[in-house]
């Protein structure tokens, strides 16, 4: 199975997540980031146990920093951003 270089989207998951780690609902343009950071570091994914793409990358807004697990997921055909999760 091939790595997705970019993905297509996330899951309602992935932003829920993504919003208890922030602390507030991540904008649209804050999804976007984590898809512009799964497209930089694509290359040092791995496939995980459950048979998703997973990488580690340090997401930075306002100078605040997490470190974050990015999973991708494949759903009707199309990769997507299927959950995040920090780093402690």
């Amino acid at each position: 199975m091939n790595r997705p270089s970019k993905l297509h989207g996330w899951t309602e998951h992935a932003r829920n997540e993504f919003a208890d780690i922030l602390g507030q609902s991540p904008s649209d343009q804050q999804m976007r980031a984590l898809l512009r950071l799964w497209q930089k570091h694509n290359q040092q994914a791995f496939l995980n146990r459950q048979g998703r793409w997973q990488v580690k990358v340090v997401y930075k807004h306002k100078q605040q920093s997490h470190n974050l697990w990015l999973v991708a997921g494949k759903q009707n055909g199309k990769w997507l951003l299927w959950t995040v999760f920090e780093v402690e």
